[in-house]
């Protein structure tokens, strides 16, 4: 099986990335800023040409989504989601979000709540939600809402809330 993970340098997309390659999978892992990696490939998500060129060329059967970025993400939803969507096609996609942006025990069925530009985190919170809204017209989604993650990463460094909550109980 080939997988691409795009957002593989952060800390979900790396776990991913390292358990997926342990099991003898071929997998392609990308990063924006920070190469942990040797084998990923610097690819800037908003360079819509390059992102769906890469899913054209390196024609994977899964793309695991796994960036996060917290000021423009709705701008994700908008501009880079559908073009990805329609270079995605059939294949398995799956969507990481966040269960942040949903009520506690919401159904699929409900329509979410947008953030007012008042709220904390406004950006990334409706950026997830409407990303989901784009994905959810593909024939082969899978959503995935994690709660809080917390721990270390293939590379030895811990997450950041385990960074801050380590920090804490050393005050």
């Amino acid at each position: 099986m080939k997988v691409l993970i795009l957002g593989a340098s952060g800390f979900l997309g790396g776990t991913i990335y390292s358990k997926i390659k342990n099991s003898g999978n071929e997998v392609l892992g990308t990063y924006s800023k920070n190469n942990k990696n040797r084998d990923y490939i610097k690819l800037d998500v908003f360079e819509i040409s390059s992102l769906t060129a890469l899913v054209m060329e390196y024609k994977p059967d899964v793309i695991i989504w796994t960036v996060m970025n917290h000021e423009r993400e709705e701008e994700i939803a908008e501009k880079v989601m559908p073009a990805l969507c329609d270079a995605v096609g059939s294949r398995r996609f799956i969507f990481v979000s966040t269960s942040v942006a949903y009520e506690k025990n919401m159904s699929e069925s409900v329509e979410p709540f947008l953030r007012t530009e008042e709220s904390y985190n406004h950006h990334y919170f409706n950026g997830k939600i409407k990303s989901e809204q784009v994905i959810s017209k593909l024939p082969n989604y899978c959503i995935v809402r994690p709660g809080s993650i917390y721990g270390i990463d293939p590379f030895g460094e811990m997450d950041n809330s385990l960074a801050v909550i380590c920090q804490d109980e050393k005050s």
